[in-house]
């Protein structure tokens, strides 16, 4: 079965994208979603989200400076990638 376009926020996100959501660590900050472009070679969690630290694909959703890390799930072309600012 060929991959759909998927939800993401307000985004749609198309086949060869994974949507992330950056949860600020500040209480009362507001949820982002964004569609980014999967890296070359990589379709799945355990490429966009490593076991252990921040992930490259997190940190650039964080404000400057700060870390974020991130857990990840979806399988057939919808992956969705959660990173928690700390």
């Amino acid at each position: 079965m060929a991959a759909a376009p998927f939800s993401c926020g307000d985004e749609m996100c198309n086949p060869g994208q994974y949507c992330t959501r950056y949860y600020p660590g500040i209480p009362g900050g507001g949820i982002s979603y964004s569609c980014k472009a999967l890296p070359d070679g990589c379709a799945d969690c355990a490429c966009l989200c490593p076991p252990m630290g921040p992930t490259r694909q997190c940190i650039g959703t964080a404000p400057t400076g700060a870390s974020a890390y991130c857990s990840c799930s979806g399988d057939n072309g919808q992956l969705d990638l959660q990173c928690a600012g700390q």
